[in-house]
């Protein structure tokens, strides 16, 4: 019920002035993403349906969706709300280029 309750008002969040949005837009690059997939120690927490919880599952153990960012609905959406900020600078997009060995570039 409360998750419910917290999705029909998730729009205020990515909206409000006193939040940062961070969007990364580009997928693994496909080597990476494969040695992922054969990875079974590497687990991601996900909401399980069934057992009506977050667990741990390996990534393989879950349906790829290689559906480029800016094609996806719920995407556009968080991405749209961002931008509806008095101050823009709250809305970054970090690409891949931006990510260095010991953590992202400044612009």
């Amino acid at each position: 019920e409360s998750f419910r309750k917290a999705m029909q008002h998730m729009h205020l969040l990515y909206a409000h002035e006193c939040t940062l949005t961070f969007s990364i837009e580009t997928l693994p690059p496909e080597h990476l993403w494969e040695r992922l997939m054969r990875a079974s120690e590497d687990l991601v927490p996900i909401w399980d349906v069934d057992r009506k919880n977050v667990v741990a599952k390996p990534l393989k153990d879950m349906m790829q969706n290689r559906t480029p960012f800016r094609q996806r609905g719920w995407c556009i959406a968080e991405v749209e709300w961002s931008l509806l900020r008095m101050v823009s600078a709250q809305f970054q997009q970090i690409e891949e280029g931006d990510i260095a060995e010991d953590g992202l570039n400044g612009r």
